[in-house]
């Protein structure tokens, strides 16, 4: 992960920002969503209120900022379109983890080492899920395989 995502110290939790992405995100059963980030300055419309509606449907906490302090938790202020979400990663494992179930299942597992763009990350993501891979490896502190930008580049997003 870059040292501007915004995975947290335990590793466990990353912060997607923009509306579509906050949009998938929230309406990805699979995803535990742990709060919304809301500007203050943002304008009802249609976009804001299906992020606004999906986020009450799953009784997400939404917590409202100034522009300044949210684009401090995006670390993107100029492309978080005054929105972010905190989704738990309840996946993230340590190698160790990894090894074991090795030992017990079959598992395929993508690597990706030195990818440094979240466009290309977000891509391989995509294809590794398509293809059932079931995690993806990457360095600490890794590329960009987690951040932001890349979880931007689901399907949708």
């Amino acid at each position: 992960m870059s040292h501007d995502s915004a995975i947290s110290e335990l590793g466990k939790t990353i912060t997607v920002y923009g509306r579509n992405a906050v949009f998938e995100a929230l309406v990805d059963g699979d995803l535990h969503c742990q709060r919304l980030h809301w500007a203050t300055s943002n304008r009802p419309g249609p976009a804001t209120d299906r992020i606004l509606s999906a986020a009450q449907s799953r009784q997400v906490p939404i917590r409202e900022h100034s522009r300044a302090t949210l684009s401090r938790i995006s670390r993107n202020g100029k492309q978080d379109q005054g929105v972010a979400l905190d989704i738990v990663c309840k996946t993230f494992t340590t190698p160790a983890d990894v090894a074991a179930r090795l030992s017990d299942e079959q598992l395929v597992l993508m690597a990706l080492d030195g990818v440094t763009n979240p466009q290309n990350a977000g891509m391989l993501i995509r294809s590794a899920s398509a293809a059932g891979v079931a995690g993806i490896v990457y360095p600490q502190p890794a590329g960009s395989a987690a951040d932001s930008t890349a979880q931007r580049s689901r399907p949708g997003a």
